[in-house]
């Protein structure tokens, strides 16, 4: 489905809400197709997701009262309130800063007051992008990894698209919501390219062993000390298999080192004091 049959869908009836709802309606000041199609990775089962805002009515506003969001499940529609909306911009949240960054024609509706947050978007953009894109991308890893996921290449293929899209906002200061450059890559992805009969043992095998050696660096209480200088990682990953990660700590008292047999002796990492203070 493209963008004007998407369009020619919205006038029909099960879309009616946006126009019968006493919330939405004239209200709504911003519209736009998100998810896939909006960031180009598409395919023809697809579903067409919509988020927008609406501006809260006078009497709303004179009674301090906020709708915060109007959705719709069968449509996959959610139109935020703009007092909602602001809120959730300022905390760069993932699935709602992407609406300011859609191709011109992705838009559905934009009204004076919509443009104008189009126009003030770099407003938004802060640090905070670090948290809730890290956060995202985290908690996608975490369900890819899980082995819950129904289809892991379109899993892995929305991890990479949010990481670029919040990479772009911290390094450029720019909303990327259509990935035109990777659009081939992603696609090639989703699509089940890179994945084979092996490819969830050793995405789970792999990336739990990398984990194991950060939660080392950040929580070594993850870690068991094994007479004197042996950490052990106890994650485990949804085949019930323990993934180990085997280091030593050492210092001047061990005088000199033969690292190519310790290496051989199968410790991955060392922990070395470099100072103090």
């Amino acid at each position: 489905m493209n963008i004007n049959e998407i369009k020619q869908l919205t006038k029909g009836k099960q879309y009616n809400f946006l126009r019968d709802n006493e919330h939405l309606g004239k209200n709504i000041v911003l519209l736009g197709v998100t998810g896939s199609h909006g960031t180009g990775v598409n395919t023809k089962n697809s579903d067409v997701d919509i988020r927008g805002c609406a501006t809260n009515s006078k009497r709303e506003i004179l009674l301090g009262k906020d709708f915060e969001k109007i959705e719709d499940k069968p449509t996959d529609t959610i139109v935020y309130s703009f007092p909602k909306l602001v809120r959730l911009l300022t905390k760069c949240s993932p699935g709602v800063i992407e609406l300011l960054g859609l191709k011109k024609e992705y838009y559905l509706y934009i009204s004076e007051v919509g443009q104008r947050i189009l126009d003030n978007k770099k407003m938004f953009l802060t640090q905070k992008a670090i948290k809730s894109f890290g956060g995202a991308v985290t908690n996608q890893l975490k369900l890819i990894r899980s082995g819950k996921a129904k289809n892991i290449g379109k899993e892995c293929s929305l991890l990479i698209r949010m990481y670029l899209i919040g990479l772009d906002i911290i390094e450029k200061g720019e909303i990327i919501t259509y990935r035109e450059k990777e659009r081939d890559l992603l696609l090639d992805i989703r699509n089940g390219k890179y994945i084979d009969k092996n490819t969830e043992y050793n995405i789970l095998n792999n990336s739990t062993k990398l984990n194991a050696k950060l939660v080392y660096k950040y929580k070594v209480k993850a870690f068991e000390n094994i007479d004197g200088i042996s950490y052990t990682s106890k994650i485990s990953n949804s085949y019930g298999m323990a993934i180990q990660a085997k280091g030593i700590d050492v210092s001047h008292h061990n005088g000199k080192i033969d690292w190519k047999k310790i290496k051989k002796s199968g410790v991955d990492f060392a922990m070395i004091r470099i100072g103090y203070g």
